[in-house]
């Protein structure tokens, strides 16, 4: 182990001493010259009572993640697509309903007898589809200027 830590150690490739159940790290001069220079790392506890965290925090550094940018940590993202997908569909379909509506005001007759009902239940899935789209794209651009 000595000497997969001194070959490792004269590297440029991470070396990350992860302290164990409350272990300190020792000081230099405790330890043999070629291996000394661990000490000069900065070292990651893994704490049986913050495990869950301590393990996200070695990961992170592995990966070489700042802790802003964790995508494990994203969890209302799932909702928060669901909500805005759902309320830029109710948007697309208000804006069909107006539109349908003033069609009727103007022309005095409904949209499905101005262009046959199947092209309106395409129009309808068509809005819905953009709304959601739209929905989604306004999240992720809400989402990109807080970050």
């Amino acid at each position: 182990m000595r000497a997969e830590l001194g070959a490792a150690l004269t590297r440029p490739i991470l070396v990350l001493p992860v302290l164990v159940a409350g272990a300190q790290m020792p000081k230099s001069e405790h330890l043999p010259e070629d291996v000394q220079a661990i000490t000069t790392k900065n070292a990651l506890p893994l704490r049986r009572e913050s495990f869950d965290d301590d393990a996200e925090n070695i990961v992170a550094t592995i990966l070489g993640v700042p802790a802003k940018e964790r995508p494990w940590e994203n969890k209302g993202t799932l909702w928060s697509n669901i909500a805005y997908g759902i309320g830029g569909a109710i948007v697309a379909l208000a804006a069909f309903v107006t539109v349908a509506f003033l069609h009727f005001s103007l022309l005095d007759r409904s949209l499905s007898e101005s262009i046959g009902g199947d092209a309106v239940t395409v129009l309808v899935l068509v809005s819905v589809i953009a709304g959601i789209w739209l929905g989604l794209r306004y999240e992720a651009r809400k989402r990109a200027l807080r970050a």
